[in-house]
């Protein structure tokens, strides 16, 4: 054979295995990739990275929530709750701000806690109230079954708390009390739509209607005596509460849009 076509048939049979080894090269190498990265991403979703749910009402505004252990969550207007999605495999927890009320599903092995303002209340399986619509007092009434409250760090010094049906416990961080009883089951019939007033001053009846109905309302003049209101609402309008409220504290009124005017007779 010629020696110059000798040369060139060696060369090309040498880029030709060469070319050959770079493309078997780069098949491996893109295989491993794929397999490195659907991998990592099954890794990913094994470790699940979970969901936080938040579920939030405006003043006026009231909701259900249904959660996938089986509890439910009544929560009341202007009020807040964050969560984890499907929950961890050793604990079921709820951050809440404002008002709620909980039906807890039982499971034994994953206890059900609800935190506000530094203050732990869990159950295994029960039924209970807790209002943190203030930055400083935290109320616990339990309806049925038994919690343990506990106190944060900031909260050094005071024992857990024990609740059995009936009873509730007031935390007052500015006073730093502990305040228990037994309390009034109309407290919690907030989530049924009714209306509850126990010995109410005028600043808690008002404070309560602006939540219930997302309103605001303006005082022509001082009232001369300090309320104490005893009187409940079955889903009345806010037309016929005020109406209720102004026979019995002698005061007219004027519903326009957001605002109500009060005006003393």
């Amino acid at each position: 054979m010629n020696p110059i076509l000798k040369l060139r048939h060696k060369i090309n049979l040498y880029l030709t295995t060469a070319i050959k080894v770079a493309a078997s090269v780069l098949f491996f190498g893109l295989c491993a990739y794929l397999f490195n990265v659907g991998f990592t991403t099954d890794s990913v979703k094994d470790e699940g990275i979970q969901e936080l749910v938040t579920k939030k009402n405006p003043y006026g505004q009231k909701s259900k929530i249904f959660l996938s252990d089986g509890s439910i969550i009544y929560l009341n207007s202007g009020s807040r709750v964050n969560y984890l999605k499907g929950f961890k495999n050793d604990k079921r927890e709820i951050q809440l701000i404002g008002e709620a009320y909980f039906e807890v599903a039982q499971d034994i092995n994953r206890p059900f806690t609800v935190i506000s303002h530094g203050v732990s209340t869990t159950a295994l399986g029960t039924m209970f109230n807790v209002n943190a619509y203030s930055d400083n007092e935290v109320t616990v009434s339990l309806a049925e079954g038994k919690v343990q409250i506990e106190f944060h760090n900031e909260h050094e010094g005071f024992q857990d708390q024990y609740l059995v049906a009936g009873e509730q416990v007031a935390y007052n961080k500015d006073l730093k009390t502990i305040k228990r009883g037994i309390f009034n089951p109309k407290i919690n019939a907030w989530k049924d739509g009714v209306l509850f007033f126990e010995n109410a001053s005028q600043k808690e009846v008002f404070g309560a209607l602006e939540l219930w109905y997302g309103i605001s309302f303006l005082i022509s003049e001082p009232f001369n005596e300090e309320w104490r209101i005893n009187a409940s609402y079955d889903n009345q309008s806010l037309g016929w509460v005020l109406g209720s409220l102004g026979y019995i504290q002698g005061f007219d009124f004027e519903i326009l849009d957001k605002e109500v005017l009060i005006k003393n007779k």
